[in-house]
């Protein structure tokens, strides 16, 4: 249910971003600056990492059968999303990617 729910708004979002890109190119409105490509790609394969960890998490752990203990289950929860945010950087810092890139201020 609520899975499909957010599924759909992501790809719709995905979709509207995307149409709305092609416009500006093609009214010759956007230009990527040279290195999106590699940033892209970069965060991608970071991003990669980050949803196969969920996955695993998602299927190695019986979050359901946790009900019952609900702080522990509250500590895993919050390991496991500490634990795949330190992935993500981590992975991103391994392709190379200075971490300051992401707070550039406009110029």
């Amino acid at each position: 249910g609520h899975a499909g729910l957010a599924l759909s708004i992501g790809l719709g979002a995905l979709l509207n971003a995307g149409w709305l890109l092609a416009g500006l190119r093609q009214r010759g409105l956007y230009q990527p600056s040279p290195g999106w490509a590699a940033f892209g790609l970069r965060v991608g394969v970071a991003c990669a990492a980050l949803g196969g960890a969920l996955f695993w998490a998602a299927r190695g752990i019986d979050w359901l059968g946790l009900q019952a203990h609900p702080w522990q289950r509250a500590a895993l929860m919050a390991g496991v999303l500490t634990g795949v945010a330190a992935l993500y950087f981590a992975a991103l810092m391994a392709l190379g990617m200075n971490l300051r890139q992401f707070s550039r201020r406009g110029r």
